[in-house]
């Protein structure tokens, strides 16, 4: 944990006030806890020093008023190796509602069938018996993307069609 913490520091610089740094800080609580359901209000319920829910999920999840493009440039530019194996995957996260960035009726290997889910591809560099995470990107169809009701509906930062997980967040 401690090493954790020591790479982990190298990404305060992403967070350009205090409040994301601490956001931030409490969201990987939350994710590296032992709970087992991840949703924020059950993340938010774990941690030892919650703060208060609505600016982790508005201000630091929902709105991202971080710039997640920095956060992966440090993670890549923190990457030790520059040559392994290039893995790229798909990630479906099952859907009960048709309101997220992203949703609709697809294969979902989460389901192992055709259901409501979103879509992300990932990339991942595999080298010296680790794996380094190298970009996470929600896929929004055109059938999201052509439909400006639909983007106005989910907020303005997905409002322009853009084509990222920060949409998603």
């Amino acid at each position: 944990m401690r090493r954790l913490g020591q790479f982990l520091d190298g990404f305060s610089a992403c967070f350009s006030r205090r409040p994301q740094r601490e956001a931030a800080s409490r969201y990987l609580d939350g994710l590296l806890n032992d709970s087992e359901r991840k949703s924020m209000q059950a993340m938010h319920g774990r941690l030892s020093d919650p703060g208060q829910y609505q600016p982790l999920q508005q201000h630091f999840i929902t709105d991202s008023l971080w710039d997640a493009a920095r956060v992966w440039t440090q993670l890549r530019a923190a990457v030790p190796v520059r040559a392994g194996i290039l893995a790229i995957d798909d990630t479906g996260f099952p859907k009960q509602g048709t309101d997220s960035v992203g949703v609709q009726r697809q294969y979902c290997g989460a389901l192992g069938k055709v259901g409501n889910c979103q879509m992300a591809v990932s990339s991942a560099l595999i080298a010296d018996g680790r794996t380094w995470p190298l970009a996470f990107d929600l896929y929004v169809s055109t059938s999201w993307t052509d439909d400006a009701d639909r983007r106005a509906l989910v907020g303005t930062a997905c409002a322009n069609g853009e084509n990222d997980f920060e949409c998603a967040a």
